[in-house]
């Protein structure tokens, strides 16, 4: 969010920004959230708990909220459901190596 020609106030009230969401039956967990403020040049981090914090034109304000953690076993999931996850971009190819545990040549097959 860029601030373009008016002042504002940030009040911030977010959690899972230390421990991340859990996943439940053998799924991983999410991720934690950041917020971050780039002003004058100069980019902070904010903590999760932000009250009454100044912003003027040329702030930008960079939020990335927490994930949830995941439902099951992700190696379980079937192959033609990784295939549409791939299709319709709600994993790369870099998660399934990471989080489904594919190697490149498996990965190749999904992604036809």
């Amino acid at each position: 969010i860029e601030f373009l020609d008016q002042r504002g106030v940030l009040n911030t009230q977010f959690d899972k920004f230390k421990v991340a969401p859990f996943g439940l039956f053998g799924g991983g967990p999410g991720a934690c959230g950041k917020l971050s403020l780039k002003t004058n040049g100069q980019t902070t981090k904010l903590q999760s708990k932000t009250v009454n914090r100044a912003l003027k034109p040329g702030d930008r304000l960079t939020m990335h909220t927490q994930g949830g953690g995941g439902f099951g076993d992700p190696g379980e999931r079937a192959p033609e459901l990784i295939k549409q996850d791939l299709r319709e971009q709600k994993v790369t190819p870099e998660g399934l190596q990471r989080d489904y545990r594919l190697d490149q040549a498996q990965i190749k097959e999904y992604d036809r």
